[in-house]
């Protein structure tokens, strides 16, 4: 993944809605997808019709993943990567033994450590708003070649903060993409996600 990049993270959006969404997600610039597996059956029916639609537009990945089982079902779907809540041995070995991208949550410095022992630098810290920006500072002192993304209260008006703390990309939920929207949301969606795109080229322009 790029320098400080943007991950929209959909949630327990219905089939009939998710592809106007992501089209227009897509529009203004954002092409990175985390769909949510916090519903199951929503999620896999959205990461079917997303990736026939949209696959080689977009990096489509899925999210709340919290079982090797799932692991093999979203290998065979095809999407780009996974991204879990917290820390697992069992999910990372996994997922490595299929050829597909993790990105684990930790939240310690043994989680980071574990991860790192593994082999895998991309890691997703959750909730990052739980914790002072110096936190990343003080991990990257000991963890140089962990990568970091902010996930967990990420808003517009806390972007640029973030990249300054030394994270190498955001995950936006609700202030992007409001759990369980509609087409109805469009218009506010493509206003957020125009905002989110202006914000990290300004940060991407300080590099």
């Amino acid at each position: 993944m790029s320098k400080f990049c943007c991950i929209a993270i959909l949630r327990d959006i219905q089939l009939n809605d998710c592809e106007a969404i992501v089209k227009t997600l897509l529009e203004e610039g954002i092409t990175k997808l985390e769909i949510s597996l916090s519903n199951e059956e929503i999620g896999y029916q959205s990461i079917e019709r997303i990736l026939e639609k949209f696959k080689g537009q977009a990096e489509i990945g899925a999210g709340t993943v919290t079982t090797v089982e799932q692991i093999s079902v979203l290998k065979k779907l095809g999407v780009d990567f996974i991204i879990t809540p917290a820390y697992d041995d069992e999910l990372v070995q996994k997922a490595k033994e299929v050829h597909l991208e993790i990105i684990p949550g930790v939240f310690t410095p043994q989680d980071v450590m574990r991860a790192l022992n593994q082999g895998v630098t991309n890691l997703k810290l959750f909730p990052f708003d739980a914790l002072p920006y110096q936190y990343i500072k003080s991990l990257k002192g000991p963890f140089p070649k962990a990568n970091f993304f902010a996930v967990g209260g990420v808003t517009l008006s806390n972007v640029e903060d973030i990249y300054r703390a030394g994270f190498i990309g955001i995950a936006p939920g609700s202030d992007l993409v409001n759990r369980g929207s509609t087409v109805q949301d469009i218009e506010l969606i493509k206003e957020k996600a125009k905002q989110y795109v202006e914000v990290v080229k300004r940060c991407m322009q300080e590099i």
